[in-house]
């Protein structure tokens, strides 16, 4: 499965091998002719995992990290506060700081994105 840096990074070496392609929206994937994209699917396993991290994310404050290996079923959650050591203040998470900067280059990003092409692409 080739990501779309690397679909683009194979077309800019092998230009001649492309022979055509659309840009689709991702909202405009499940209408598409034969599409097996099931947005029922995807609810329910939306629901399964909101389900999921409300049984098990239950300590309040804490910082947890739900993880998927690639092509493996399992799903793991862990709470990445246990593995910090003692503050002096045992009310401030270690990890608002690198979150909230996580959080904010999401946000630049997606502003930065807003107005640009469609993420997905087809090719054939």
């Amino acid at each position: 499965k080739y990501s779309r840096w690397n679909i683009f990074s194979i077309l800019k070496i092998l230009p001649f091998l492309l022979q055509k392609y659309e840009m689709i929206k991702t909202e405009d994937i499940p209408n598409l002719e034969n599409s097996n994209f099931s947005t029922k699917v995807i609810k329910d396993i939306a629901q399964n995992i909101l389900s999921f991290l409300k049984s098990n994310c239950t300590k309040e404050g804490h910082t947890y990290w739900l993880f998927k290996a690639s092509g493996s079923d399992i799903v793991k959650l862990y709470d990445l506060t246990t593995l910090c050591e003692e503050t002096e203040d045992k009310y401030q998470n270690p990890f608002t700081m690198p979150v909230a900067i996580l959080l904010y280059k999401v946000a630049c990003n997606m502003m930065l994105k807003k107005n640009s092409k469609p993420e997905i692409l087809w090719y054939y």
